[in-house]
């Protein structure tokens, strides 16, 4: 639908055996179920060396179906053969389909899978912060801050919100180890 948040986790990789230390992974979403339909960039994670899970997402900028592209790609010709994995692909509508952080934000939040301390580059304009879990049931509030502890929490998935003083929120999916 237009104007929602949709959220994407994956776990992607390289095969340990492999020797090739510049595979990517694009992904691509649009309107029709052919390359040439999936035209809009999501992500480009280059020069993969480790598995990782990884968390974008994209806001809808109209009613109608999208589909995804997973693309993997080298950006030099490689001798050695090497396999991309991806595994564990979740797709989920944001809470309250609020616009997420985007390209175009200032604000970088790490480390995102997050032990204790989840740390924010950027505190300038937050009103307030606050965590739920992924069925939008509230469970801490913040003061803003460089950073919050997440130390108490179970290990699992969460939203990170925050609500801007122009009113806007910016959810961050993130992952408690």
């Amino acid at each position: 639908m237009q104007g929602y948040t949709y959220n994407i986790e994956y776990t992607r990789g390289i095969n340990k055996n492999s020797t090739a230390t510049n595979r990517n992974l694009k992904i691509t979403y649009g309107t029709e179920q052919t390359i040439e339909g999936m035209t809009t960039v999501i992500a480009d994670d280059q020069n993969i060396s480790a598995t990782a899970v990884k968390n974008i997402s994209f806001i809808a900028p109209s009613t109608g179906t999208y589909y995804l592209g997973f693309n993997s790609y080298a950006t030099v010709s490689e001798a050695s053969e090497s396999k991309l994995m991806l595994d564990d692909v979740l797709i989920s509508k944001g809470v309250l389909a609020v616009s997420n952080i985007n390209a175009d934000s200032k604000i970088s939040v790490f480390p995102n899978p997050v032990k204790d301390i989840l740390k924010f580059s950027d505190i300038h304009g937050i009103k307030s912060i606050t965590v739920s879990d992924m069925s939008g049931r509230l469970i801490k509030t913040f003061i803003p801050s460089h950073e919050i502890n997440l130390s108490g929490l179970k290990t699992g998935k969460y939203i990170v919100s925050l609500k801007m003083e122009d009113g806007n929120i910016h959810n961050i999916s993130t992952i408690k180890r």
